[in-house]
């Protein structure tokens, strides 16, 4: 991405993850019945990430504290993975949980 301002080269990562949003959405999907099987616990060996959106998809605040992240932390980092803005993630969360 050489000769692009960081806007542009923001702006390219956001749409390549936009592209690929369905296949990250379905893999939550995955996850989350994994967790939910589990009593809406995530596995040990699941990333930071993975961990984070199980706690805001199945609402659990108690997993965000043991992870030392606010919501609104927790959603600022996970939205760069589907390509949206913080205000565009909880339509994210919702196609999630509909599909649980």
């Amino acid at each position: 991405m050489a000769g692009m301002t960081m806007s542009e080269t923001d702006d390219k990562i956001m749409a390549t993850q936009r592209d690929k949003q369905g296949q990250t959405i379905a893999r939550a999907v995955d996850r989350s019945h994994e967790a939910r099987e589990q009593g809406g616990e995530p596995d040990a060996a699941w990333s930071m990430g993975e961990k984070l959106l199980n706690a805001l998809i199945f609402e659990r605040q108690d997993q965000l504290d043991a992870l030392d992240y606010s919501e609104a932390e927790a959603i600022d980092r996970l939205r760069y993975d589907f390509g949206v803005t913080a205000e565009q993630f909880p339509d994210i969360l919702t196609r999630i949980r509909a599909q649980l």
